[in-house]
This record gives C-alpha cells, structure tokens and sequence, in this order.
C-alpha cells in the first residue's frame, strides 16, 4: 500500500541540489504499524517540478551519497556509482536508483513511498 509522505515545505527546498532529506512515515507491517525512517536526495528542476531520489541502491539495500565533485550518486557497499538522473553507470546494481513520485499541495512538498 502507498501512501504520500510529507517532505516539507517546498518553499524551503526551493533551489535545492540534490539536497538529502529525512522523513519518517508510519506503516502497515503485517498488522503491525510500524515507524520508519527514511532519506531522499531532492532537486528543484524549477517551474513546480521536483526530482526525488530514493537513498537505497538496487544492489543491496546500502544507502548512497551524492557527491558534488563526481557529480554522481556513490555507493560505498560496492562501489556501484549513479548518474544524476539515477542510471547505473558502474557496478553491479541490475537497476537505476528509484525515482519518487512527487507533488506539491497547500505548499507542501510530498513524496508517494511504497
């Protein structure tokens, strides 16, 4: 089941660059509900429209790090490295970076988490 997670102001995120940002959503687990905690890389790509990066790489589950001087997504597990758009560019991942629905309402930023 997916639910859209709040991100925060979007005023706030205006002009960012791949800016991490945590959240945490509760959700059903079982019958369960559950806390968890998750981070995202956010871009403003301008005119409303946003860019958000899950942190998880589609190798192993390790968490990635944007990094300004490579201009790439990097992954220490494996060394996996990601484009800016989340394509594989080296390393084992058998998948791109997952990208997140997004979408703006009373002037907050929302993600869909699944």
């Amino acid at each position: 089941e997916s639910k859209w997670v709040d991100l925060g102001l979007a005023d706030r995120l205006k002009n960012s660059r791949f800016k991490k940002v945590d959240y945490t959503f509760t959700a059903k687990d079982g019958w369960v509900q559950a806390k968890k905690k998750r981070s995202v890389y956010v871009t403003d790509l301008g005119n409303g429209e946003w860019s958000v990066f899950s942190r998880i790489c589609s190798h192993l589950g390790c968490l990635v790090r944007w990094d300004d001087k490579q201009e790439s997504f990097l992954c220490p597990c494996h060394g996996a490295i990601f484009d800016k758009t989340g394509a594989v560019i080296a390393g084992p991942p058998p998948e791109p970076l997952q990208k997140l629905e997004t979408k703006v309402e009373a002037g907050i930023l929302y993600v869909k988490e699944t």
